[in-house]
């Protein structure tokens, strides 16, 4: 049935959620995670209350296992519900109540090469947060993107990734391009063809804003973008 991913990258301090179902709006319901708190997946006969019930635990400091059994504890309905969690340490630990269909559980692996959900495909999400990481590095909010209702909502939610990724990833600045030579007049010449006098009036309008920093140097995806739009 549906399936979801819950994981923590302890490096980037960065925790989310992933999930794909035959089901309207997936994300909506079992998608939850604080950046340095931890990350929250809810389905089966989802409880949405776990999610914002779980993050406020995990705030509190308890460990992932220790949510988990807090969360069913209390949930007369606990048999139907699976949960996953990852707390602040990015240690996991998950539920699956013994009335859930059949198959139900924990694996590790490729979910969708498995099998993924047997009634087919409908919708998934992808949400990532990290603190400060997200737009102009005030929101928390790396990446929150969902397919609603799509009949290949992995391929599309691929898609919209690559799409946020191009406007809104960051290019390591030691990758940049100088602005110097043929490729400094490149540069200008495509923009006065296109009706503007530098990068960033340019970039505003292509929402590239996140990629440019003065004219010195320019990130390679913003060449490329300027370049296919001349």
């Amino acid at each position: 049935m549906t399936y979801s991913i819950v994981a923590c990258d302890p490096d980037r301090r960065r925790w989310g959620v992933a999930v794909q179902s035959k089901f309207l709006a997936v994300g909506s319901l079992v998608s939850w995670a604080e950046p340095e708190v931890g990350a929250v997946a809810t389905q089966a006969w989802a409880n949405p209350r776990y999610g914002p019930n779980g993050l406020a635990l995990l705030r509190e400091g308890l460990r992932a296992a220790e949510v988990v059994e807090r969360l069913v504890a209390g949930d007369e309905g606990r048999d139907e519900r699976q949960l996953g969690v990852v707390d602040r340490e990015g240690v996991g630990a998950a539920w699956t109540g013994a009335g859930c269909n059949d198959w139900a559980g924990h694996r590790l692996g490729a979910a969708q090469q498995a099998g993924g959900d047997r009634r087919g495909q409908q919708s998934a999400s992808l949400l990532v947060v990290e603190r400060d990481g997200g737009y102009n590095r005030l929101s928390d909010m790396v990446v929150d993107l969902r397919v609603d209702d799509h009949p290949r909502p992995i391929d599309e939610l691929a898609r919209l990734y690559r799409l946020h990724d191009r406007l809104f990833g960051r290019t390591p600045r030691d990758r940049w391009l100088p602005l110097e030579g043929q490729l400094g007049d490149e540069v200008r010449a495509m923009l006065a063809g296109l009706g503007h006098s530098t990068l960033d009036d340019w970039a505003g309008i292509a929402n590239l804003e996140q990629r440019v920093d003065g004219d010195e140097a320019i990130d390679p995806i913003v060449l490329e973008a300027l370049r296919e739009a001349s």
